[in-house]
């Protein structure tokens, strides 16, 4: 053990955190100074300092992980919103939003629209309209920036390029990181997957849920 945050995350919002699943860490970020950014899934993203102290605290509904971008910017998805029927989802049913936050006092710097962006593809082969999922159409569970670093290594994408994990379509996305219009998008091998991350080597890698199916040697489990 090399440091240890004496936190009780009980405190940190008893009203909303009266489960021990309440206090879930779904995301985090380790600043050089021991800052800890810490996303409680759903209930508020937190900035601690390196002894516990709370240095901010967000309550717009972040969930699952979080990156944190060139500029220093937290991005993170915000809790689905309801949106009616329309030309391509014959329901009603709830979306999850993007965020991005002030890293130095936590406060929701923007926050993009991904309804607006899904029904404005004319791409309705990509929508997979479930209304046994309509409370939690897309289930966003993962943002990534690509880095500057990291930039050269995709040619067909830009610095500041939005990597985006949907469980429940079982696709990822990259948008634009300027007009957040989709430039690519990817299925087929993976299902249900989470964090899908941009590599060195030009490859972008998940974790395969495969939440059907029994794991075997020959499937690599």
């Amino acid at each position: 053990l090399i440091h240890e945050w004496p936190i009780n995350f009980f405190t940190l919002a008893p009203e909303v955190m009266n489960h021990r699943y309440h206090a879930l860490i779904h995301g985090e970020h380790l600043y050089p100074n021991g800052d800890i950014v810490a996303n409680f899934d759903g209930r508020r993203l937190v900035r601690f300092d390196r002894c516990g102290g709370i240095v901010w605290q967000n309550e717009d509904k972040p969930h699952h992980a979080i990156d944190v971008d060139d500029a220093g910017r937290i991005w993170a998805p915000l809790a689905a919103t309801d949106y009616p029927r329309n030309g391509y989802i014959p329901f009603a049913y709830r979306l999850d939003r993007l965020g991005s936050f002030d890293p130095d006092t936590g406060a929701l710097l923007d926050q993009i629209d991904l309804s607006a962006i899904l029904t404005g593809l004319d791409l309705p082969g990509l929508i997979q309209p479930n209304p046994g999922e309509a409370e939690d159409l897309g289930h966003l569970n993962d943002v990534e920036i690509l880095d500057v670093a990291d930039a050269p290594a995709f040619p067909g994408f830009s610095a500041g390029d939005i990597l985006l994990s949907f469980r429940n379509f079982d696709q990822i996305w990259v948008l634009d990181g300027q007009s957040h219009a989709v430039k690519w998008t990817y299925s087929g091998p993976m299902l249900g997957q989470h964090d899908p991350d941009f590599g060195p080597d030009g490859r972008i890698t998940l974790f395969d849920n495969r939440p059907s199916g029994n794991p075997t040697e020959a499937n690599g489990y």
